[in-house]
């Protein structure tokens, strides 16, 4: 079968796919969990794991071995695990002991100032802070902005990251070449650059919001904060085709250049 009229071809290959003519890996990778939920197995496997972990809980109680970790609870990216408040079920062990830190330690003061601000217009600081190290930067469309990013990438060495995509195209699918803000979960990076555009908005009382990711379970702001924290010494916010959340940012930067 030959067909010339490109219109007519449109998603032909995913009306193959839906018919069965053509394999799709979906059913490949959902072969593999019909294998382990049919007869138990999986049941069995974990049944192990919890059972290991048991055993070694009890050998460090034992012998006194204490358990020492960290967590940011506002760095939960999406609704699930925001749900399962993981912090509550930790207060409920009989051993558990928290101790909070006073402020960030892994960021720079000038980039953790910023981020507050912007998340919260009317949390400006009580003093002089330097934002020489930050860049607000307005692109009218997506081409414009991906040369942008290329340039900051290639030659500036900044460190590009993109928002997490869903299975549903949107506008986020634009910058799927670069690593995703799920990428790069415990990591940080001298120079950073990130985009916003028409996803986010201020509320009336000066509150960073961000519409309903295409992943529902998703949190859009949540993504940006693990975005925009991941910077070391300096810091690029690339706002796409939005000029009232361009100017408000904008504001934010230049607050102390009067």
């Amino acid at each position: 079968l030959v067909i010339t009229n490109k219109k007519l071809a449109r998603k032909f290959r995913t009306y193959m796919k839906q018919n069965g003519a053509v394999m799709a890996k979906g059913w490949l990778l959902g072969m593999q969990f019909c294998s382990l939920l049919e007869d138990g197995t999986y049941e069995k496997m974990t049944a192990q794991a919890d059972a290991y972990a048991l055993e070694i809980k009890a050998a460090f109680k034992e012998k006194g071995i204490k358990c020492i970790f960290s967590y940011d609870f506002f760095q939960v990216l999406s609704y699930t695990e925001q749900n399962r408040n993981i912090p509550e079920q930790l207060k409920q062990q009989e051993e558990f002991v928290e101790n909070k830190l006073s402020d960030k330690i892994r960021t720079n003061a000038e980039i953790v100032s910023f981020i507050k601000n912007v998340i919260d217009l009317k949390n400006k600081p009580k003093r002089y802070i330097d934002y020489s190290n930050i860049e607000v930067l307005y692109a009218d469309n997506y081409e414009t902005a991906k040369e942008i990013v290329r340039h900051y990438v290639n030659d500036k060495n900044y460190k590009f990251i993109s928002y997490t995509p869903s299975r549903i195209r949107s506008d986020i699918d634009q910058f799927r070449d670069y690593v995703n803000t799920h990428h790069i979960i415990g990591q940080e990076f001298d120079n950073v650059i990130f985009s916003m555009d028409r996803n986010f908005r201020y509320t009336a009382e000066g509150r960073l919001q961000g519409k309903k990711h295409p992943n529902p379970d998703y949190i859009f702001y949540k993504l940006w904060y693990q975005g925009v924290s991941r910077a070391r010494e300096k810091l690029c916010i690339l706002i796409i085709d939005n000029e009232e959340l361009f100017e408000k940012i904008l504001s934010v930067k230049l607050q102390f250049e009067n």
